[in-house]
C-alpha cells in the first residue's frame, strides 16, 4: 500500500515514532509519499527505512531552508533512481518537480492510497500545514490515520 505522510517540522514525539513504525508494519505500507520537510519527515524516512520500506516517492517544496535533502537528484525529476544511503541501505526513489508546499500536498494526496500523519497539536487545527494535508486528504476522500503527539511536554 502506498502512503502519504505529513509531521511537523519540529519532528516527533518518542511515541509518535514507536506508533508509526508499528502503523507501517500493521498496514503493510510498502510505498512512502512525503515532502521531504525537515523534523517528521526525515524521521519518517529512517522509520520507513528501519520498517524494511524502500520504495520513497518525494513531492519537494520550494523552500530549500525547509527540505530535508535526504536523497540527492532533484536534477532526476520523474525518474525511478536507486539510491544508496549513509548506512548502506539500497533505497528507490522517485523526484517529482520542485513545488510549492501545498501544491506538492495536493499531487502526494492524489498518488497516495491513504495519509499518515504525526501533528504537532492534538486537536484540529486551522493554520497547520499538517492539518492541511489532513483536510486535503479528507476531501479527497482518502483515509488520514492520525498519529496523536501524546508525549509532547508543550501540551495539556
Amino acid at each position: 500500500m502506498k502512503a502519504a505522510f505529513c509531521g511537523t517540522q519540529e519532528g516527533m514525539t518518542k511515541w509518535q515514532e514507536k506508533q508509526l513504525a508499528e502503523s507501517l508494519r500493521r498496514l503493510a505500507i510498502t510505498e512512502i509519499l512525503l515532502r521531504d520537510y525537515l523534523g517528521s519527515d526525515r524521521t519518517a524516512i529512517t522509520t520507513a527505512i528501519a520498517c524494511g520500506i524502500k520504495t520513497f516517492h518525494i513531492y519537494p517544496i520550494n523552500d530549500s531552508k525547509k527540505r530535508a535533502f535526504y536523497f540527492p537528484g532533484i536534477d532526476r525529476s520523474n525518474e525511478w533512481t536507486l539510491h544508496k544511503d549513509g548506512d548502506g541501505n539500497v533505497l528507490y526513489y522517485k523526484m517529482e518537480p520542485i513545488k510549492a508546499p501545498l501544491l506538492a500536498a495536493d499531487d502526494m494526496i492524489r498518488d497516495c492510497e491513504m495519509l499518515i500523519c504525526t501533528p504537532k497539536e492534538f486537536t484540529h487545527t486551522l493554520r497547520s500545514g499538517t492539518w492541511s494535508v489532513v483536510r486535503k486528504a479528507w476531501h479527497a476522500k482518502k483515509e488520514a490515520f492520525v498519529i496523536p503527539p501524546v508525549d509532547r511536554e508543550d501540551e495539556e
